[in-house]
């Protein structure tokens, strides 16, 4: 098994993980807790896929300490030390955050998994002590899940992308405090979002639909401005020193019946079956598409959607690393030239 990259350190080296092991560089700094059966299946790439066991994502406390969502929890990691602890778990029925926020301060995230029950859905924060509290909920029956959340050190203000097909959700505009939770843009597909960045233009972000066709966006003034037609859902994107990247994913039509675990038909707003790594330069937002990823031949939503997915802690770099995904090459992490 390779590794995949969680986290760029500010001292250059990566923090990542292969199954359930977390490295620093080339030194292991301590294993993920897991049953035994998990521990076992780790060892496999096609296991580890099937069965989400490596991390999906690591979020920055400060300089040596990182949250790791995995094994039913966020964890904190001591880079240092590599003292690792449980920072709370996640509700039940619910999986690991698809990002962390980090405001300069405190590290932010929220819940995210199926809510087939509709329940009330939590924003997280963890404070420079470790300790986690709810700074807001919204409420039953409102928004299935939050996506991310984005924070505008400008405006002093939080973004919170909501999904998925509910008529509230969207993108949400949340005080400094969370005293107060505005929607910005809900009720179309049109702002269905996971990754978005504030930049001098406005709010750039491309859209997350898996039936609709999606876009490369620019909200500003209550409106969002179509910049350009993006090759299918974005789950993942990253900010470098002079871009903003997105990439596109290769997933099947919305279902959760059994037979959907084996569709091999792409979803409506998917163009192809690669996974396209877009790149918008930061100084005019010219779009252009850098590479593009063939999805392996095993079915998606077992084996997990083909994507192209980037380690956080790339703000200051003048290349991007990003890691493949059940796509050709899956396991491995490349870098490209910006």
């Amino acid at each position: 098994m390779k590794r995949k990259a969680l986290y760029i350190l500010p001292d250059g080296k990566t923090l990542s993980a292969k199954g359930l092991r977390l490295f620093v560089g080339n030194r292991s700094v301590g294993k993920l807790p897991a049953p035994a059966w998990k521990r076992v299946l780790s060892h496999s790439q096609l296991a580890s896929r099937l069965f989400r066991i490596e991390p999906r994502c690591a979020g920055k406390l400060d300089d040596t300490r990182y949250l790791v969502g995995a094994s039913g929890a966020v964890w904190l990691l001591d880079t240092q030390t590599g003292a690792l602890k449980e920072a709370t778990k996640f509700r039940p029925g619910w999986s690991a955050p698809l990002c962390f926020c980090h405001d300069g301060h405190c590290a932010y995230w929220g819940d995210y998994g199926a809510n087939a029950l509709s329940e009330e859905v939590n924003v997280y924060r963890m404070s420079p002590h470790g300790e986690v509290k709810t700074v807001y909920s919204f409420p039953l029956g409102t928004v299935r899940h939050i996506h991310g959340i984005v924070w505008d050190r400008e405006q002093r203000l939080f973004y919170v992308f909501t999904g998925d097909l509910e008529p509230t959700a969207g993108i949400y505009t949340a005080t400094e405090d969370w005293s107060e939770v505005r929607p910005l843009l809900t009720g179309s597909q049109q702002y269905r979002a996971v990754v978005g960045f504030p930049t001098t233009h406005g709010l750039l972000y491309a859209t997350d639909s898996v039936e609709s066709a999606n876009h490369i966006y620019l909200a500003r003034g209550g409106k969002a401005e179509v910049l350009s037609d993006f090759p299918g859902s974005c789950i993942y994107g990253c900010e470098t020193l002079t871009h903003y990247l997105f990439s596109s994913t290769v997933e099947p039509p919305e279902g959760r019946g059994l037979l959907d675990l084996f569709s091999y038909r792409l979803g409506a707003g998917i163009r192809d079956r690669r996974a396209h790594l877009v790149a918008v330069r930061k100084r005019d937002l010219h779009i252009e598409e850098l590479l593009s990823v063939k999805k392996d031949w095993l079915p998606m939503k077992l084996f997990q959607y083909g994507a192209l997915t980037f380690p956080g802690g790339q703000e200051r770099c003048r290349h991007a690393v990003y890691n493949i995904v059940a796509c050709k090459g899956d396991g491995r992490t490349k870098v490209i030239s910006l």
